[in-house]
């Protein structure tokens, strides 16, 4: 069965043929051109330093079950209020109960969604 012919790149000066997301190679967006409003408020040297603030609290081990911990996460996740930058807001976790957490904390918010009106 024939396939669709290709696309043009969607920068209006170009005329070659899209290979990714609508755009030729030449046209592709740099990684990280365009962060979002939060990733913009995030200063790196602060979060850095809550970052080993928080693994030195854990001594390097998961939170729930004491293995060595691989991704610090705040408790109480910033998009609910909690704070950017106080370690006692964070914890060490393994990838397993990040996992987990992660999953109850996207179906807390789900389910807010849909209560609120």
């Amino acid at each position: 069965m024939p396939h669709a012919p290709g696309t043009r790149c969607s920068d209006p000066t170009c005329g070659e043929l899209a290979t990714h997301h609508g755009r030729c190679e030449t046209h592709q967006r740099k990684p990280w051109a365009n962060p979002s409003q939060h990733t913009r408020l995030i200063d790196p040297t602060q979060y850095n330093h809550w970052r080993q603030q928080v693994i030195r609290d854990a001594n390097g081990r998961c939170a729930v079950c004491g293995q060595p911990g691989k991704i610090t996460d705040h408790i109480t996740p910033v998009g609910e209020g909690g704070a950017l930058y106080d370690p006692d807001n964070g914890q060490y976790l393994c990838k397993t109960h990040n996992d987990d957490k992660t999953r109850e904390d996207i179906q807390r918010m789900a389910t807010r969604r849909r209560l609120t009106p």
